[in-house]
C-alpha cells in the first residue's frame, strides 16, 4: 500500500507539472495572438496614414502641374501667332511668368537658324530669382546648345508636351529643375519653336518634407527615368522600411512615402519586451515552484521511506515483544490444578501493558504491569520490567521482596521519570499448599504484592 501510494504521488506531481506547463504554453499562445493581431492593426494604420499622405501630396502636385500644363497649352496658340515677333514673345512670356508664381523659369526655344540675324541659336528666356525680381536673358551659344536636349527635342519629335527628367540649369535659375515643354508651330504647321516652364526642386522638396504622419518618415519624388526628384537631407532610413507608392500619370513621376518600421512597431515591441520580461519572470516563478514541488517530493518521500523503515521496526518490535510473553494456551497442559488464559491488545505496535507467569517449586509466580506513557519507551520499561521479574522471582518467593527489589533496582536506571503500575503475585501448587481451616487439602494464594514502581 505504502509502494502504491507513493506511485499515486508521483503520478499526481507530473499530472501537476504537465498542467503547468500547458498553462505557460496557453499563455504564450495568447499573447502571440495579441501580438500579431496588433501588428496587423498598427500596419494597417500605417497603411491608412501613407495613402492618406500620397491622396493629399498627389493632389497638390498634380495641381501645380496640371496648371503648369494648362498655362502652355493657353499661351501656346499666342506664341504661334507672334513668333516672328520677338517683342510680342517677350509680352507673353511676362504675362506668363506673372500669372503662374510657381514656374521658376519660362522661355521659347527656336529651331536652329530660326532668326539669321541672331545666330544659329536663340533662346529668350524669363529667370526668376531668389528676391523675387524677373530677369530676363538670351541664352542659346555653342557652350548652351539646347538644339541637343532631351527637353528640346522630343517635344519636336512627337508633337506632345512632356515633362523632363531632372537637370541642373546653369544658364537660368543655376538649380536643379525639370521642364514642362511643348513644341510651337507656324502657320504652315511645321515645329519651330518649343515652349519651356521650368519648376525648381526645391518646391518638391518642401512638398514632400512636409510629412508627419510619424516622427522619422518620408516622402521621395522619382522621374519616369528613375532620377530622384525630391527628398528630404535624412533619406537614409536606419533599419527595416516600409514603402508606399503612387504614380502620377500626368508626369509619370512617382511619389513615395518611406516609413521606419520601429516607427510603427517600436511601442508594441516596447509592450512585447516588457510583456516577454513578465513572462520569462513567470516561467522562472513557475520553475522554482516544480523545482521547490519537486523537492519537497523528494524530502516527503525521504520521509516517507523513514516512516515505512520505522513501521517495518515497530513491526519487528511489536513481533519481539510478543515473543517475550507467553503466548501458548493452556501453558501447561500435563498439569490439572492449574488453568490460565492470557491476551494483550497494544493499542500502538508497541506499547507498555504485559503480564507473565512461571513454575518454579511448585508455585506460580505471575504478574501483571502497565508502563505509564506509550510507544517505544514504555515497551522498553516494558522488557525491562519483566526481565527483573524473571529474574527476582527466580531466587524470592515473596511477593512483597519480589516488588520491592524490583523498585530498587528501576528506581537507580529511571532517568526519564516513567512508573510501572504493577501486580504481582504467588500461588501455591496443592503439592506446596498449606491446608488451611477453611479449606483443608486444597491450593491457596500464599501472597501477592502490588503497587508502583519507579
Amino acid at each position: 500500500m505504502m509502494k502504491i501510494s507513493k506511485a499515486l504521488r508521483r503520478l499526481h506531481i507530473r499530472e501537476g507539472v504537465a498542467l503547468i506547463l500547458v498553462a505557460a504554453l496557453l499563455l504564450e499562445s495568447i499573447a502571440l495572438i495579441q501580438w500579431y493581431f496588433s501588428r496587423k492593426g498598427l500596419l494597417e494604420e500605417a497603411t491608412r496614414r501613407a495613402e492618406s499622405e500620397l491622396a493629399m501630396n498627389r493632389l497638390e502636385i498634380e495641381k501645380i502641374t496640371g496648371n503648369v500644363e494648362a498655362a502652355a497649352r493657353n499661351t501656346s496658340w499666342l506664341l504661334e501667332y507672334g513668333l516672328d515677333r520677338p517683342d510680342l514673345v517677350w509680352n507673353i512670356l511676362r504675362q506668363l511668368m506673372e500669372n503662374n508664381p510657381d514656374v521658376k523659369d519660362v522661355g521659347v526655344a527656336y529651331v536652329a537658324d530660326y532668326f539669321p540675324s541672331q545666330g544659329r541659336w536663340y533662346e529668350p528666356l524669363l529667370a526668376r530669382r531668389a528676391d523675387g525680381t524677373v530677369e530676363e536673358m538670351v541664352l542659346g551659344s555653342e557652350s548652351h546648345d539646347y538644339l541637343t536636349k532631351d527637353w528640346f527635342t522630343i517635344p519636336l519629335e512627337t508633337g506632345q508636351g512632356v515633362w523632363s527628367e531632372p537637370y541642373f540649369d546653369e544658364s537660368g535659375g543655376k538649380e536643379m529643375v525639370v521642364s514642362y515643354t511643348k513644341p510651337l508651330y507656324d502657320r504652315s504647321g511645321r515645329p519651330v519653336a518649343v515652349l519651356g516652364l521650368d519648376l525648381s526642386l526645391d518646391w518638391l522638396t518642401k512638398l514632400v518634407e512636409r510629412i508627419n504622419i510619424y516622427p522619422n518618415a518620408y516622402s521621395t519624388m522619382t522621374s519616369r527615368g528613375g532620377e530622384l526628384l525630391a527628398s528630404p537631407a535624412e533619406t537614409l532610413a536606419i533599419g527595416k522600411t516600409l514603402r508606399y507608392e503612387t504614380l502620377l500619370d500626368r508626369t509619370g513621376w512617382k511619389l513615395a512615402v518611406v516609413i521606419p518600421e520601429e516607427d510603427i512597431y517600436g511601442g508594441i515591441r516596447k509592450v512585447g519586451l516588457i510583456v516577454t520580461i513578465l513572462q520569462l519572470l513567470g516561467l522562472m516563478l513557475l520553475g522554482l515552484i516544480v523545482a521547490r514541488s519537486a523537492r519537497e517530493q523528494a524530502k516527503l518521500e525521504s520521509v516517507e521511506a523513514g516512516k515505512e523503515r520505522i513501521e517495518n521496526e515497530l513491526m519487528i518490535a511489536s513481533r519481539i515483544q510478543r515473543s517475550m510473553l507467553p503466548k501458548v494456551f493452556p501453558p501447561f497442559p500435563e498439569r490439572s490444578d492449574v488453568d490460565l488464559y492470557a491476551a494483550l491488545l497494544p493499542a500502538k505496535e508497541v506499547g507498555g501493558d504485559f503480564y507473565d507467569f512461571f513454575i518454579r517449586d511448585e508455585r506460580l509466580f505471575f504478574c501483571i504491569g502497565d508502563v505509564s506513557g506509550k510507544g517505544v519507551p514504555a515497551a522498553l520499561v516494558m522488557a525491562m520490567t519483566r526481565s527483573l521479574f524473571r529474574t527476582v522471582s527466580n531466587h524470592e518467593k515473596s511477593p512483597a521482596r519480589i516488588v520491592t527489589i524490583m523498585n530498587e533496582s528501576m528506581t537507580d536506571m529511571n532517568e526519564s521519570n516513567m512508573f510501572v503500575t504493577f501486580f504481582c503475585g504467588v500461588l501455591n501448587s496443592p503439592g506446596r499448599a498449606e491446608p488451611s481451616a477453611r479449606h483443608p487439602g486444597r491450593y491457596g494464594l500464599q501472597g501477592a504484592g502490588t503497587g508502583s514502581l519507579l
